[in-house]
């Protein structure tokens, strides 16, 4: 092994055995017991919510706290905030994310207290608008109190080893100031697919800032905003996101083994783990795959079904008399089935990209000579006239359409609403596309018919990508949801559960 990878190994067996003591004291702890009274309702509910949403997988607990914690600083009860630890164990319990009688009281009280720093930092931190005030705690309460749940000892030891990588790696001819900041932040996104709550409270950990400290707290999320907003994260990002297939797979194996601590000490034995590994990995792609064109369907049937109510069908009425059923069905049905079209040209590795991971993983751990990558080039290096061309095809291809669809009965409401689920449909097609990709690490070449269909496709997929950003800052689904939903849905519930226990107790009386 080589003095990085002999690090990395004694940091992993390190955690592992933190993360062994802290499971074997969990199973002989008192653990708070759950009555299962709303499972099935709180359940179908979370699944859903979370199509709704339609976030990464490890996300989604990440992101049903986080809305636990929205209802409950909302409301602003004190008393109900320091006990908030019971009331979120038994909502994540009933929704299915934890196993019922798994987490400890104390972790429960842990849980409680460290909602009341947060809240009293939410209430002391003044002049700065609620989307940041939200950002700056509710979001990263949830990532700690995700942490809490599950332990985050052995992923650490890897962002750390692969970050350490990449600094040495990298050939940066004018790095900034904040430059391993920049590069922190690219690894997060590229390899652990971190959200921005996720990378903050990293950040914050990394310097031991508290938001018990409220001023020294301020300042520093102010210097993270500017961070998670710097161009250069991205460049950044997109080059270890290249790199990044052996590194993804290197996560898969150390976070799946409990020895590999050790074996990695042998490369006879670590080489053929990490070769199985990698083709677990493809056929857990292929499954990523197939669920994500399903979730997708579903998110897009169920917010075309809500536009067309809302805008298409009021809009044929008010100006047709009548409702347009063709327009309606063409932009209900196109979209799913483009992403069932899409998933017919997604392809898995083959055996030379599984050879050349297994040998660049040779030559991370056990190679003497270091591994060296420069930065990418970036579409404006390629001069005026390709950019001039390609904005030209986005407004060509997009020209094209509109006339083809104006031609079968479209006006420019139907038009507005096909083109903005198209690309959407396009955007969630490239990141399910993407999920294969980030196990390739050999390039495929591109023939004239790819190059022709990407020529089509991109310009879609580049809207999708805008629309997706802007649906993520305010997702009308899921706030409907929110709203008429999930709130009455956890309150009636929660007083239900607290009758429940109000009528035991009166038969324990007895």
């Amino acid at each position: 092994m080589n003095t990085r990878s002999k690090q990395f190994a004694a940091s992993l067996a390190a955690a592992q055995k933190y993360s062994k003591q802290r499971s074997a004291a969990e199973e002989t702890a008192e653990c708070l017991h759950v009555v299962g009274v709303g499972r099935t309702i709180s359940s179908v509910y979370e699944q859903v919510r979370n199509a709704a949403e339609y976030t990464e997988d490890h996300l989604l607990l990440q992101r049903a706290i986080r809305r636990f914690y929205n209802r409950l600083f909302l409301i602003g009860d004190t008393n109900q905030i320091a006990r908030s630890g019971e009331d979120l164990v038994t909502e994540l319990t009933l929704a299915g994310y934890l196993t019922n009688d798994s987490i400890p009281l104390k972790k429960v009280a842990l849980l409680s207290k460290t909602a009341k720093t947060y809240h009293d930092a939410y209430k002391k931190i003044t002049n700065v608008p609620l989307q940041t005030l939200q950002a700056w705690t509710v979001d990263v309460l949830a990532t700690e109190t995700d942490a809490t749940l599950r332990n985050y000892a052995v992923r650490e030891a890897y962002e750390q080893f692969v970050f350490d990588h990449f600094k040495a790696s990298i050939e940066m001819r004018h790095p900034s100031d904040d430059y391993e900041l920049l590069l922190f932040v690219a690894v997060h996104r590229a390899l652990l697919k971190s959200d921005d709550a996720t990378i903050r409270w990293s950040l914050l950990r990394r310097f031991g800032q508290s938001p018990a400290k409220v001023s020294g707290y301020r300042k520093l999320n102010k210097r993270i905003d500017d961070i998670l907003r710097a161009k250069q994260a991205r460049s950044l990002q997109r080059l270890v996101t290249k790199e990044g297939a052996v590194f993804r797979v290197l996560w898969r194996t150390v976070s799946e083994q409990d020895d590999v601590a050790e074996v990695m000490s042998q490369p006879t034995k670590f080489l053929p783990l990490f070769e199985d590994t990698v083709n677990d990995a493809y056929e857990e792609a292929e499954r990523r795959v197939n669920r994500g064109v399903l979730r997708s369907i579903i998110f897009l049937f169920i917010t075309k079904a809500l536009i067309g109510v809302a805008i298409e069908v009021p809009y044929d009425m008010l100006v047709y008399d009548k409702i347009l059923w063709l327009p309606l069905a063409v932009n209900l049905l196109i979209p799913p089935v483009y992403m069932l079209l899409l998933r017919l040209t997604l392809s898995l590795p083959g055996a030379t990209n599984t050879r050349a991971l297994v040998s660049q993983v040779d030559q991370l751990l056990y190679g003497a000579k270091p591994m060296v990558y420069k930065p990418a080039r970036q579409s404006g290096q390629y001069g005026i006239v390709f950019n001039m061309v390609y904005t030209l095809l986005i407004i060509g291809i997009f020209a094209a359409a509109s006339w083809l669809l104006v031609s079968i009965g479209f006006n420019i409401v139907h038009l507005l609403i096909f083109f903005v689920f198209f690309s959407t449909a396009s955007f969630l097609g490239f990141r399910l596309s993407r999920i294969i990709r980030e196990l390739e690490t050999v390039e495929s070449g591109q023939d004239g018919v790819a190059m022709v269909r990407d020529f089509i496709y991109l310009p879609f997929v580049v809207v999708g990508r805008k629309i997706n950003e802007s649906y993520a800052k305010f997702n009308v689904v899921a706030a409907l949801l929110d709203m008429l939903i999930e709130v009455p849905l956890k309150t009636v519930l929660a007083v239900i559960r607290r009758w429940g226990a109000f009528i035991s107790s009166k038969k324990d009386e007895m």
